[in-house]
């Protein structure tokens, strides 16, 4: 998590780590293309177990949900690229849970 989260960072708020506007959109997209190296990074984790830690669920998977949202909103061929992530993704929308928080914030990602 730690290069992970920052990527889209650089993606989404360039002024933060920068002054000079002329290098946003240079860093802006090294940080979108790190971002979606980064979310391949993951699917790997995921190939061939149903958990990033085998067969239970944990903080770390909650957190990999919400990245693979972040790809899917940065518009990422997440279901192409990156099949292990996207069948952990499928699993985890299944959860009563996750139908409850995505309605309690109103979100949409599909």
């Amino acid at each position: 998590a730690p290069t992970v989260h920052p990527a889209p960072s650089h993606y989404r708020r360039a002024y933060r780590y920068a002054s000079d506007k002329a290098v946003h959109a240079n860093m802006q997209n090294i940080g979108l293309d790190s971002f979606h190296n980064y979310l391949k990074a993951v699917d790997k984790l995921y190939a061939g177990k149903t958990y990033l830690f085998g067969d239970k669920l944990s903080v770390c998977d909650h957190y990999a949900f919400v990245l693979y949202t972040w790809g899917l909103q940065r518009g990422f061929a997440m279901k192409d690229e990156m099949p292990h992530f996207t069948a952990f993704n499928d699993a985890m929308r299944k959860r009563p849970a996750i139908h409850r928080v995505f309605e309690d914030e109103n979100i949409d990602v599909r």
